[in-house]
């Protein structure tokens, strides 16, 4: 484990004048953590996500997030915490005072979590491949901003291995409608919708075994 684990916040500026320039911002009430993850919601790309990730006591399962364009703030989730310390909560930050503050939480909480991968689509956040107290696991979680609910997924066929420390990216899908092969429907446009699939690559287990597999769902 670290010696210690950070709370800081760093912004790197892209656009000029200040482009390539580095930046501290002056937040309170972020909890400090290591192996988690962060993410931007398509529905509300003016706030920031963190969720999840670890301590020297052990994961944790918080979620915290800050609005960086309007007054209200929003929340964090998870973390590393130990064996009798896997607490959830989400914080709410104002923007006139810079403090965070807890939300309540419903639904399928999950338990403290580290060493995993998100991905936002819409209003939904999806959390994969957590390590827990009792070690890794091949869940995948749906948490709503709106709602403040978690959601346990459930799948069908066979599941991929537990892992840690893996990837996860979201990749629109356009599925065109077959058609019977005449002409006719050869000068139509092919009727199509778009899905998103979630990737899941690479990751260990707790033994140690890197995996180098792929493999994808179907999110909404």
């Amino acid at each position: 484990l670290p010696e210690s684990t950070f709370f800081g916040v760093f912004f790197l500026s892209l656009t000029p004048p200040d482009n390539h320039e580095w930046d501290i911002p002056e937040w309170e009430g972020l909890d400090s953590r290591y192996e988690h993850c962060c993410f931007v919601p398509e529905s509300c790309p003016q706030s920031l996500w963190v969720f999840g990730g670890a301590q020297q006591s052990g994961n944790r399962n918080c979620i915290q997030n800050v609005q960086l364009t309007v007054i209200s703030v929003y929340v964090n989730f998870g973390a590393l915490c130990g064996q009798n310390s896997t607490s959830y909560f989400t914080c709410l930050l104002f923007k006139e005072i810079m403090k965070w503050e807890k939300v309540q939480v419903k639904g399928d909480i999950p338990p403290g979590v580290a060493a995993h991968s998100a991905v936002a689509l819409g209003k939904n956040i999806y959390i994969f491949g957590v390590m827990t107290a009792e070690g890794a696991t091949n869940s995948m979680y749906r948490f709503n901003t709106d709602k403040s609910r978690w959601v346990l997924m459930k799948f069908e066929g066979d599941m991929p291995p537990n892992r840690l420390d893996h990837s996860m990216c979201l990749l629109p899908w356009t599925v065109h409608a077959e058609g019977n092969g005449d002409k006719e429907q050869a000068d139509c446009p092919t009727a199509s919708e778009t899905i998103h699939l979630a990737f899941v690559f690479g990751g260990m287990d707790t033994q140690g075994v890197l995996h180098n597999d792929c493999v994808v769902t179907v999110v909404s």
